[in-house]
């Protein structure tokens, strides 16, 4: 009689896990850490890890017809590379940022666009018919310009119309600011929410009409300039820019909940940096959102400089890619690492022969990503 303990384990409830994440999952099932974390990961646990037998990534062929619970995988990498950066560790140490090459940005472009436009909200006074109301035109970029992206970041102030542009600021790639200027608002000043903005009468009164703003970005923004900010559904919609080339770090830095973080609190957490102490600064804000989409492809290339087959285990566990013909059961012994290309038919039948004595995740992708199944 096998007098072994059932392996277990337990997750809390999330909505979106990181490549980083999963890997201290995994590694926690050899009761290993990150090089660069104190502690296992608060939000999964194992239970009698001394028996298991092995650790299976399967990972489906095709898509689930019935899905169960998902855990959305928030990286923006295919299974090729989700393969590689898997079991290799990442170097967060690194800060020293180069220039950004267009060859390392296109991973991370906003897969849905509708992202970019989903959190801002059209009020319309009820007196007013809907039928009154003109349609919003959008300006679309037709041409190239110079620029293959900027850092963008707006000042907004509050008229008797609503929410409007204050202040634009535009960044190139090497830092550089190519574009400053104040805006005269359509509507009456109510607020130039001086405490937020820094906006004030004096400047305002010296900017530019919208018009002529909306004629000046489409010199710097081409239908090849890929547009990089944080939260930037308000400044795409009041600026009235529709472009599909949009990188936006609000996305890239998503919490287990799936929620976005503030700029401020990004900056302090990974550079340990204050910023907007006084009041906003569009510039720096344009200048933050370098700093951090710089950070995330440092992490990309770290993980591609650093990647070694096993650097996880060095040579106490196995790690097998395995495609489905060529399963057998002696790759689910030793404690060995298995990552699986194979059914959903197949992957019930295995998990019902060896989920007492394995921790196993199992993953898909369609459109929205890489997606990890919690229960099968």
């Amino acid at each position: 009689m096998n007098s072994k303990k059932l392996v277990s384990t337990k997750y809390k409830s999330l909505k979106s896990l990181s490549l980083e994440n999963l890997q201290g999952m995994i590694l926690w099932c050899y009761l290993l850490k990150l090089s660069h974390k104190k502690r296992s990961p608060s939000f999964f646990s194992i239970n009698n890890a001394s028996s298991l037998n092995s650790v299976n990534l399967f990972f489906l062929n095709t898509n689930p017809k019935q899905k169960s619970e998902t855990i959305f995988i928030n990286e923006f990498i295919n299974y090729s590379s989700f393969k590689r950066y898997l079991i290799s560790e990442i170097n967060y140490r690194n800060k020293n940022f180069d220039e950004i090459k267009k060859e390392e940005i296109e991973r991370f472009l906003l897969k849905d666009i509708r992202l970019a436009y989903s959190n801002y909200e059209l009020t319309i006074p009820s007196q007013v018919s809907l039928f009154e109301i003109d349609t919003v035109k959008y300006f679309t970029p037709s041409l190239e310009t110079e620029y293959f992206l900027v850092s963008m970041d707006c000042e907004m102030l509050i008229t008797d119309l609503g929410k409007e542009i204050g202040r634009v600021s535009i960044l190139d790639h090497k830092y550089n600011v190519i574009f400053d200027t104040f805006v005269k608002p359509k509507g009456i000043i109510q607020d130039y929410l001086f405490e937020y903005s820094g906006l004030t009468k004096e400047n305002i009164k010296n900017g530019i009409e919208f018009e002529e703003l909306q004629n000046k970005l489409l010199k710097i923004i081409g239908k090849n300039t890929i547009i990089l900010g944080h939260a930037l559904e308000n400044d795409l919609v009041l600026l009235k820019i529709k472009h599909n080339l949009i990188i936006d770090t609000s996305h890239l830095y998503k919490t287990h909940e799936n929620k976005r973080q503030k700029l401020k609190f990004l900056l302090s957490k990974i550079f340990d940096k204050e910023i907007q102490t006084d009041m906003h600064s569009s510039i720096e804000d344009a200048k933050s959102c370098l700093d951090l989409f710089n950070n995330k492809i440092s992490q990309y290339k770290s993980a591609e400089e650093s990647f070694k087959n096993q650097i996880f285990f060095l040579k106490d566990h196995k790690i097998y890619f395995v495609k489905e013909n060529d399963i057998s059961f002696d790759y689910f012994r030793n404690k060995n690492l298995n990552v699986i290309s194979c059914s959903y038919t197949k992957v019930t039948e295995l998990i019902s022969q060896i989920k007492d004595t394995s921790v196993n995740f199992i993953f898909f992708e369609d459109e929205e990503g890489i997606q990890m199944i919690k229960e099968i």
